[in-house]
């Protein structure tokens, strides 16, 4: 194996990083990174540390710094603190508030689909999140339950969006965006992912984070997802060739205007879906605890997001389409595409190195 295809160790517990982090633990690994436990020594605050394990990986290396960028830019509670970026070792990392809790989807695994009040007010308090970054001119592209983190924080519970590596960012910062000369790559998890996006993933706006904030709202409720499918072909199929399933298939209890409201964010076409996260809060909100309704108004305060384009009237034709079968597999031969040119990537790289 050569060098450029050795992975980085996770550091030691009494690792020394960037010369002020002392490694307390690992927390998890798994992909092409891992999470420790640290304590900053001046401060004796304790944080989290993610670093990107993988070598030969440099787009995971260049996404770990745009999450950095994009996080750090956003003031919301809502969004998970940066604290610092660095290389330690080569190894690239990212120093962030340390939580306690669990994400969303291990959430529901474990107790089961969540009250009406209790879904619609965490996707509320996510929306929080994602229309700061829309405002920001971010878009998140990859919002589902496994990236909304429930943390405790003294007494409070509090959502908090996380992993915002894969966010399409402003013009002016895709300077270092790893996708930007890749429109075939595969950006995003099948399941929560639009049309639009598994199509072509720097062609989307905010409309595609309304899409993925439903689908989570319906998996919350439900513990279903409505594009079912064991496998990433499957769901992307079931994306783009069939209509929705029903919240109230599985949770009759579910008020109509509730389940009108998730329907509309799961249109295909982004023209005809819910046009905004401030939309889509203003729908939530009547089925809300006071603790979702304060996230509503803290929404209701923002100005008009630049990332939403609203212009398309619904009578609009829409664009030539793919069918079903050519977006399905120009979707899925993508992923090995976008492998090759990391592979070439990292063989020039290795070369000039020597």
């Amino acid at each position: 194996m050569s060098s450029g295809d050795q992975e980085h160790a996770p550091p030691a517990t009494g690792t020394l990083v960037g010369e002020k982090y002392r490694v307390l633990g690992v927390v998890g690994s798994g992909g092409m990174g891992c999470l420790v436990k640290a304590q900053h020594l001046l401060l004796k605050k304790d944080v989290a540390i993610k670093f990107v394990m993988a070598k030969r990986f440099g787009t995971a290396k260049r996404r770990l710094l745009r999450e950095g960028r994009a996080a750090q830019s956003l003031a919301s509670e809502h969004v998970v603190r940066v604290y610092d970026l660095g290389l330690h070792e080569d190894a690239p990392y990212i120093v962030m508030e340390l939580l306690e809790g669990t994400d969303l989807a291990a959430h529901v695994r474990a107790r089961g689909p969540l009250s009406i009040a209790d879904a619609v007010d965490f996707v509320l308090e996510a929306c929080v999140a994602v229309a700061e970054a829309h405002g920001a001119g971010i878009v998140h592209r990859d919002i589902k339950p496994a990236n909304l983190f429930l943390a405790r924080i003294g007494t409070r519970e509090i959502v908090k969006v996380l992993d915002f590596g894969i966010s399409k960012v402003p013009p002016s910062d895709q300077n270092d965006d790893p996708d930007k000369t890749a429109e075939d790559a595969v950006l995003g998890t099948p399941h929560y992912a639009s049309p639009e996006q598994l199509r072509n993933p720097t062609n989307i706006d905010g409309r595609a984070d309304v899409w993925s904030l439903g689908v989570t709202l319906f998996y919350l409720l439900t513990g279903e997802h409505p594009f079912p499918g064991s496998t990433a072909r499957e769901a992307i199929a079931a994306t783009f060739g069939d209509p929705p399933r029903s919240v109230g298939d599985h949770r009759p209890e579910v008020p109509d205007k509730l389940r009108e409201a998730i329907e509309k964010t799961l249109a295909k076409r982004p023209e005809l879906r819910t046009a905004s996260v401030s939309d889509l809060a203003r729908e939530l909100e009547p089925f809300a605890s006071k603790r979702g309704k304060i996230a509503a108004q803290l929404i209701a305060e923002r100005p008009m997001s630049p990332v939403t384009r609203t212009e398309s009237p619904p009578d609009k034709a829409p664009a030539e389409s793919l069918t079903t079968e050519e977006s399905l597999s120009s979707t899925l031969s993508s992923t090995e595409a976008e492998r090759d040119d990391e592979r070439k990537r990292d063989r020039r790289t290795s070369s000039r190195s020597r």
